[in-house]
């Protein structure tokens, strides 16, 4: 972060410089810009090697996020109960788009004895 901010001032210190230069040696509107996107471009090329490793840590979050999001036509919408209880309810097999597949979920092992408090 420290280093975009340097590049940022460095970028804007030969501001003041040009604006004191003879009419004759004053740089064309063109040049410019073309200092102004060649300053943003790297600029932005430091930003993306910054961000790079995170981008890299979030990547199997947001393909888990898409798997999830891909699954929501197998749902009816969430139903609110009186008591605050949120229903999502899994719509039949028949109903649930072609190209998905979605497996029952297992069901939990039953105790073999009530456990003693």
């Amino acid at each position: 972060m420290m280093k975009t901010v340097i590049l940022a001032l460095s970028l804007l210190l030969p501001l003041p410089a040009i604006a004191q230069t003879d009419d004759a040696q004053a740089p064309t509107l063109e040049d410019s810009l073309n200092q102004l996107r060649d300053g943003a471009g790297a600029l932005l090329e430091l930003f993306m090697q910054e961000m790079e490793p995170a981008v890299q840590d979030i990547e199997p979050l947001l393909d888990r996020l898409s798997e999830m999001v891909a699954n929501l036509p197998g749902y009816y919408p969430p139903e609110v109960l009186p008591n605050g209880d949120i229903l999502l309810r899994r719509k039949p097999v028949a109903e649930a788009p072609e190209d998905q597949e979605d497996p029952a979920p297992p069901s939990p092992p039953e105790p073999e004895a009530p456990l003693e408090l």
